[in-house]
């Protein structure tokens, strides 16, 4: 089964905090590049979309990340829980949100369910991924792999 990691986005969250006066939104539409190329998935016609972010934590053992799964079970991830894969009916139900308790705020990252297929956590060592998954499958450019997702900092009472 060809698959390729295809995008990758690096954010630094520290900046976002220290620049933060108002709650602000960042938008991002990330599609398919590189059809065709030897190692895209695109010799097996299959292809999965990878939101890959990356961010630096200022506190990380006050950071944790709360959801509600598609089945409404509400969860909290922490740093001890390393890496954590949810799909099916754990499937987050379109929203997640980095918390910094220190801080008060939140980094909420939304996104369209339908064309996300897994999502998965991970904590490294003062670092954080939030990484959305699309499901493999056949590329055309009619129908290039599409992943729409939207951030948003709030404070958090």
């Amino acid at each position: 089964m060809g698959m390729k990691n295809i995008v990758a986005l690096s954010t630094d969250l520290l900046d976002v905090l220290r620049n933060l006066l108002v709650p602000i939104f960042i938008g991002e539409f990330v599609h398919q590049k590189g059809r065709g190329e030897v190692g895209s998935g695109a010799e097996t016609g299959l292809v999965c979309l990878r939101v890959h972010p990356t961010f630096k934590l200022l506190h990380p053992i006050e950071s944790f990340v709360s959801f509600t799964s598609i089945d409404g079970s509400k969860h909290e991830v922490w740093p001890e829980s390393g890496e954590q894969v949810y799909e099916g009916n754990l499937l987050l139900s379109g929203e997640w949100m980095l918390i910094d308790k220190c801080h008060g705020l939140g980094l909420v990252n939304r996104f369209n369910v339908n064309e996300v297929f897994k999502c998965l956590i991970h904590w490294g060592t003062g670092t954080f991924n939030l990484e959305l998954w699309s499901e493999n499958r056949p590329v055309s450019k009619q129908s290039p792999p599409w992943i729409s997702h939207v951030y948003e900092v709030i404070e958090i009472p």
